[in-house]
């Protein structure tokens, strides 16, 4: 019995999902074709060094919302906490699936600011932004590390989220 979809054959479904892995697999080849990876620039001389970096996760799965700032060994770890009261807050730091950390660092008098990977959806992003206090007009550059979801990177890249152009 080689087609069986109760004994210990090999049933459509297999068949189909191996069908559907091939085809797959052979898109992939196709579109990638002759891609190679991008190799980054060598950093000529000493590697900059600043009096300051804060790295603030702007959208994560879930946000540490009652737990106090503290210290761990030497680092400094400062958590946005939303006091206990008998009302909500009117914001509140929004979590979902995907990941975008704000860095912030500071030489001298010279601050730059980046924001690392944009989240999951716009009006999350966009949300935790305003209530952590950072402007998107003040960022120096954008990071994006990996592929995303095109729907959230072509607003932050359009301004149809009105804030293009940083």
């Amino acid at each position: 019995m080689l087609f069986s979809c109760c004994g210990s054959g090999i049933g459509r479904r297999d068949i189909l999902c191996s069908g559907g892995s091939v085809i797959f697999s052979s898109l992939i080849a196709a579109l990638l074709g002759d891609a190679k990876p991008a190799r980054a620039q060598t950093i000529s001389g000493s590697v900059p060094e600043v009096d300051r970096a804060t790295i603030r996760v702007v959208t994560d799965n879930y946000h540490f919302a009652l737990s106090p700032s503290g210290k761990i060994g030497d680092v400094e770890v400062g958590r946005v906490v939303f006091p206990l009261s008998d009302q909500p807050p009117e914001k509140v730091l929004l979590s979902e699936f995907g990941l975008s950390m704000h860095l912030e660092t500071q030489r001298g008098n010279e601050t730059r600011n980046v924001l690392i990977d944009f989240g999951y959806s716009s009006p999350t992003l966009l949300n935790n932004l305003d209530i952590l206090g950072i402007d998107p007009a003040k960022l120096d550059a954008m990071v994006l590390s990996h592929g995303q979801p095109g729907e959230n990177l072509r607003r932050c890249a359009t301004g149809t989220d009105g804030w293009a152009g940083t």
